[in-house]
């Protein structure tokens, strides 16, 4: 799929993902040009994890007549009024189950305690090979 670059935006049909900053002012611009442009489908999708993808709005969208272009980026040009969010682009992977969010957290304290553990054994080793080395020569 191609981004159309081309303002005003002439007839067609595009898709948009609008993210949640841009909720608003997409909506505006869409109400302006209700003779002009006609939302075919959209679908939304919330904010993903608790700092994750902001939530978005997915646009299929015709233009009827070229209007101007105002964002957010450019539109892909859709090759049909049939297409649907999951057919367009790459999708960042879905949530994951609280068990697998779990894992992790605690594999990273692991992580971090076992190069602690083996960092301190390894300056224990080191403290007692320099002590015995140095033993008598005082």
């Amino acid at each position: 799929m191609a981004l159309e670059r081309t303002n005003p935006l002439p007839e067609g049909i595009y898709w948009v993902d609008v993210f949640s900053k841009d909720f608003e002012s997409f909506r505006a611009w869409l109400s302006y040009h209700d003779d002009k442009v006609r939302v075919i489908s959209t679908q939304s999708f919330p904010m993903s994890g608790m700092m994750g993808t902001p939530a978005r709005d997915w646009y299929l969208f015709k233009v009827l007549e070229p209007v101007t272009w105002e964002g957010p980026g450019y539109p892909d040009i859709a090759e049909s009024e049939e297409l649907t969010s999951e057919e367009t682009g790459e999708r960042p992977p879905p949530p994951k189950e609280p068990v697998e969010r779990l894992e992790e957290v605690l594999e990273i304290p692991a992580k971090v305690g076992g190069t602690i553990l083996f960092g301190g054994a390894a300056a224990v080793a080191v403290y007692f090979l320099v002590k015995a080395a140095t033993k008598g020569k005082k």
